[in-house]
């Protein structure tokens, strides 16, 4: 029972349970952090809403709190809280004082003095051979995408297609994610059809994306043909967010904005797994291509610095633990001989390749030779794609006026 789990407490459905905040990265949806909260920790209240958008270190000056937290899209905004000196409590609204390009700022004691970096990113996707990546050859014809605004690719399990996210400008300082579909060779880019303005877009299997599309009673799940645009598989949920959705023949299976457990909709019935007690938080479920098992992630409870990888069998409901490792971010990509490929971030710049074929076995398969944002392979591990984000600044320095 939810009562009886440590750390929960009552929430607004009459329930028990947890209220977490979860942070992902945006181009590349790894989780960057999460804060498991009881039930009745408030909504929309002033700390809610600065964890709730991925705050990313602040500073305190003599009177106020500074923030640094993430934008639209990779861009972040500087935002200032004001501190009552008579109760020390934090206002209850909060100022954005720039935004733009930056990793870092700085400021003097009495917060009269700004500085920061601002600059531009560059973008670029790889198509790679899985074994050049391994050895570091990156051949010119195989750059498939060079641009300067946030970009990001996926391949399909079989290799043979790319889908394309694009933030653009849409004007008065909003953003639009846009989707498209390109031969990994190369080639014309087509653009999504059927899609609408989705929440989130990823692959389903070779020829079918899964697409979140947020609706007024909360969010629908549904699977898209990208050869005609036909749609399939919808499921209608009451909550506006997952924190993680892949589809099965018949269903679904979802990690909810509680990253507490996996729900499993299949035949028109719904079954409930609690995470393993190892587990802080939930953050990605895979489906293997059988649709017999179900490959869950995450970071452990007691330290936070490793990632577990488990199988829920769906035949038994059984719940194994096959990996864990020490790393601050990761991804797990199922593979065709229904074992998995785990990709972690051992160091701040490098990618690491393990493939995990059962509970302990784990072989190391070697790490990317250069700086990489993120990766995506082919369920042969024959084909990659990799992201590379270049960032140029110069050093500013601003003088803060009270009003």
């Amino acid at each position: 029972h939810s009562q009886n789990k440590e750390e929960t407490g009552p929430d607004y459905k009459g329930g028990f349970g947890f209220h977490p905040l979860v942070c992902f990265a945006d181009c590349t949806g790894d989780a960057l952090s999460g804060l498991l909260r009881p039930g009745n920790a408030g909504a929309n209240t002033v700390a809610d809403h600065v964890v709730n958008a991925c705050t990313c270190g602040g500073i305190a000056t003599a009177d106020a709190v500074w923030l640094s937290r993430a934008g639209h899209a990779v861009g972040e905004s500087i935002v200032r809280i004001a501190i009552d000196r008579t109760t020390g409590h934090l206002a209850t609204r909060q100022d954005t004082m720039a935004t733009g390009l930056f990793t870092q700022f700085s400021l003097t004691a009495d917060g009269a003095g700004l500085v920061r970096d601002e600059g531009t990113y560059d973008f670029t996707v790889w198509a790679l051979a899985f074994s050049d990546v391994l050895a570091g050859k990156y051949a010119d014809d195989r750059r498939l995408v060079h641009a300067s605004s946030a970009v990001s690719a996926t391949i399909s399990p079989d290799g043979r297609r790319v889908l394309m996210r694009r933030v653009v400008p849409t004007g008065g300082g909003h953003v639009e994610a846009r989707y498209s579909v390109i031969p990994f060779t190369g080639g014309s880019e087509t653009p999504l059809s059927g899609a609408g303005v989705p929440n989130e877009v990823s692959w389903s299997d070779s020829v079918t994306v899964k697409v979140e599309t947020l609706t007024p009673a909360g969010m629908q799940l549904s699977q898209l043909d990208i050869r005609n645009g036909a749609r399939r598989n919808e499921m209608d949920l009451p909550d506006s967010d997952v924190t993680w959705a892949s589809a099965l023949p018949d269903g679904w299976v979802w990690i909810p904005s509680a990253a507490d457990r996996i729900l499993v909709r299949q035949g028109g019935h719904t079954r409930e797994f609690p995470k393993p007690p190892w587990y802080s938080f939930l953050y990605q479920v895979s489906v293997d291509p059988s649709s017999h098992q179900v490959f869950y992630f995450g970071p452990n409870k007691s330290t936070g610095d490793s990632l577990g990888l488990g199988v829920l069998t769906l035949g038994d409901g059984t719940m194994t633990q096959w990996s864990s490792m020490f790393a601050e971010r990761g991804h797990v990509t199922p593979l065709a001989d229904g074992t998995a490929l785990v990709q972690v971030a051992e160091t701040q710049d490098f990618l690491t390749f393990f493939k995990v074929t059962g509970p302990g076995k784990i072989q190391r398969l070697g790490a990317t030779q250069r700086s990489t944002r993120a990766t995506s392979e082919s369920s042969d591990l024959q084909r990659s794609l990799i992201l590379e984000r270049d960032y140029r600044a110069d050093a500013w320095m601003s003088k803060v006026v009270r009003q």
